[in-house]
């Protein structure tokens, strides 16, 4: 009786023991997300010091938090940057992905790196589950799970500060295993909603990756699969709607919807990177990061000359192929035809097709250990690959070494780990040691991906809390005013902590209409799609501007009150306030207020010399105007389908002037104006989206209960 009692408890502390390894592996990625909580910010490797992060995802979310806790509403519409923007429909405010809101239970930005912590190990379990489903064994299933969590191309995007990204890259791996496990598709259709409200961008790939794999793997030609591809359709499409019909309405007006074909292929892998499957760097740019790892690469090279393990992975392979001739670009500029292709004409950098890559190997990987561990069918054969691997690893390093003078050894850093995992994998497959083989490669790609992905990224020590002095003038004004700098003189981050409104600023989705107005307020030319408004030609904002000629009246109708430049502009009726240190700041003499009065006389509209504008209040989704007419009422806002005007509370006409502003006439006398922002496409959206969970609650439920009752 003791025996067996012993027994069961050896077989639970064992079974303890499982657990606490699997948990501590699956938690390895808070050594790469949380460095940055000590108030650090992660940026790209080679002191570019510019971040996403911070440029974007962190005041947007700041913005986010202060609209909701300050002025007790959602925001739909934002004048932090370009003079107002459509909050609601822009992808990268992640507004509609609920997941991404806890980053605001914490210190901001440290909040958002949390977040990117969660997901990645949110993600590693999702990859273990998939493999798990694919009868793959658990070990192997670790292996893969931490392969996808730890993927360093993932540790470089963080650096890069590509939030939204990541946060959607980390639902697919639940994405392919929904697939297998749900009958119904309600909830495969709500994972691909996540995965569209984190990332747009990355749904058309996630979703080529499920479809492929559903032809080849499910039976998709069934009438029970037809049923379940259209819940699954609808499913996802309500429970999107919110961000998809602002989008649709958004994008044929945005920048974005004009790209050519060299837009699209901004980005692409070089050939010459071909070589970073090896050796962990960027060659300048984190969109071509795509370090596979040495010890992946000795397993997969390994494996290929297994024809059963071919023949089982061979679905994956295809699509490692793929997703490297995406990443090197299709045809090249003359790809005209890619621009025509509805959504995908939307897409840039198909190195991001990379991320696939990534997703492959990890599944290959796993799925090739079992081969590994069990023994090949022809060992002689895999005897000489793994010898090839080996005098393949150490020939190589010793090149890289002797060409670098043995000064960056992160170089040789995947080869040194791929000639170690070779000998490693012939000791197993020779079965020289009675070691635990499927641990020991798991305790390699563990230290493979974490010195890989710590390096991928650079921990700027101090990132801007405080603005410049010069700055002091402005933030102290209490007037209602914007700024504009043709050199991003005032970062993004600092003008949404200090509530500041600019004319400037950087974002992938831009009004067409005002980034061409803004061509001619900045002096500053188009150079085709940018994603800063000014475009920096050669991407250096301190020298690229230095000659452009902004016109001051055009600025003035923006309300742009004040200039900062990190060079000197000389121009009549620019007023130099602070011309010692940097950035400079200089006064537009030709501001016009955030609104005002005009009459017409021979045609033409001209301000009243009196100023009939008795207060304004603004807050995120309405503006309120006391006026006294007669005269047409004009505001410097951004016109944009979904702003409504209501004078003395009734609706009137809301009319466009100067292309790209709002206004509205009003008769003689003192008048309540409201602007108020209710696009229809959104408040459709959001109904759509309460069916659908509301369906989605009640299928799960009904599931439920049914497990119950059985």
């Amino acid at each position: 009786m003791m025996t067996g009692i012993m027994e069961k408890m050896n077989r639970g502390n064992k079974g303890v023991f499982e657990i606490a390894r699997r948990t501590i592996l699956f938690l390895l990625p808070i050594l790469i997300y949380l460095p940055t909580w000590g108030g650090k910010i992660a940026v790209p490797p080679g002191g570019a010091g510019y971040s996403d992060l911070l440029i974007t995802h962190y005041p947007y979310l700041l913005f986010l938090k202060t609209s909701i806790l300050i002025e007790h509403q959602v925001p739909l519409w934002s004048n932090m940057i370009h003079s107002g923007a459509p909050f609601a429909a822009n992808p990268l405010a992640n507004l509609f992905y609920l997941p991404g809101w806890a980053a605001m239970l914490f210190p901001l930005p440290a909040g958002l790196s949390l977040m990117l912590a969660a997901h990645a190990i949110f993600g590693s379990w999702g990859m273990y589950r998939f493999l798990r489903q694919q009868n793959v064994e658990e070990v192997s299933s670790i292996l893969g799970g931490i392969c996808f969590g730890l993927m360093p191309k993932l540790a470089a995007h963080f650096g890069a500060g590509h939030v939204s990204l990541l946060y959607a890259v980390s639902w697919t791996p639940w994405l392919m295993w929904s697939g297998g496990r749900d009958r119904k598709g309600w909830v495969t259709g709500a994972i691909a909603a996540m995965l569209f409200l984190a990332d747009p961008r990355w749904a058309v790939y996630a979703g080529l990756l499920w479809i492929t794999f559903e032809i080849a793997y499910r039976r998709w030609l069934s009438w029970n699969r037809a049923f379940f591809y259209i819940r699954l359709s609808v499913s996802a499409i309500l429970l999107s709607a919110p961000l998809l019909l602002s989008m649709l309405q958004y994008v044929p007006k945005a920048t974005r919807s004009k790209l050519s074909p060299g837009d699209i292929l901004t980005g692409r892998l070089p050939g010459a990177n071909l070589a970073g499957v090896f050796i962990p760097g960027n060659g300048g740019n984190t969109e071509w990061y795509w370090y596979a790892g040495g010890a992946v690469l000795a397993i997969f090279m390994h494996s290929l000359l297994s024809k059963k393990v071919r023949k089982e992975n061979r679905y994956w392979m295809g699509w490692i192929t793929v997703s490297i001739i995406l990443a090197l670009g299709i045809g090249g500029d003359q790809a005209g035809w890619l621009s025509e292709i509805p959504v995908v004409g939307l897409l840039r950098v198909p190195a991001r097709s990379l991320f696939l890559t990534g997703f492959c190997f990890s599944v290959f990987t796993a799925r090739a250990m079992r081969e590994i561990i069990t023994g090949s069918e022809n060992k002689k054969s895999q005897r000489k690959i793994d010898f090839c691997v080996i005098i393949f690893g150490v020939l190589l390093t010793a090149g890289i070494l002797l060409i670098t003078e043995c000064q960056n050894w992160m170089f040789a850093w995947g080869l040194v780990i791929l000639t170690i995992c070779g000998i490693l994998i012939l000791i197993v497959h020779e079965r020289i040691l009675g070691w635990e083989p499927g641990w020991i490669l798991v305790f390699f790609v563990a230290i493979d991906f974490l010195g890989a992905g710590l390096n991928a990224y650079e921990l700027q020590e101090e990132y801007r809390r405080e603005p410049p002095i010069n700055l002091q003038i402005i933030i102290k004004d209490e007037d209602l005013f914007r700024t504009y700098s043709p050199s991003y003189s005032l970062e993004q981050h600092l003008a949404a902590e200090y509530q500041l409104e600019l004319a400037d600023g950087v974002d992938p989705m831009q009004i067409a209409s005002y980034a061409d107005f803004m061509s001619k307020a900045s002096g500053v030319g188009k150079i085709g799609y940018s994603v800063t408004i000014p475009p920096f030609q050669t991407g250096n904002p301190a020298e690229d501007n230095r000659y452009a000629v902004p016109n001051l009246d055009l600025l003035g109708l923006l309300n742009v009150k004040y200039i900062v430049s990190v060079y000197q502009l000389d121009l009549e009726e620019l007023s130099p306030l602070i011309l010692e240190g940097d950035p400079k700041v200089y006064l537009n003499e030709k501001v016009k207020p955030r609104a005002w009065l005009e009459i017409k006389e021979d045609d033409e509209w001209n301000q009243q010399s009196e100023n009939r504008i008795e207060s304004i209040s603004i807050k995120p989704n309405s503006i309120r105007i006391e006026a006294i007419g007669p005269g047409r009422l004009v505001i410097s806002e951004v016109d944009y389908p979904g702003w409504k005007v209501l004078v003395d509370g009734v609706e009137d006409q809301l009319d466009p002037a100067y292309t790209i502003l709002r206004s509205v006439n009003l008769q003689e006398g003192k008048h309540q104006v409201s602007f108020v922002f209710r696009p229809n496409s959104l408040y459709v959206g959001l109904a759509m989206g309460f069916i659908g969970l509301a369906i989605l609650i009640t299928s799960t439920q009904r599931k439920g209960i049914e497990k119950i009752s059985d």
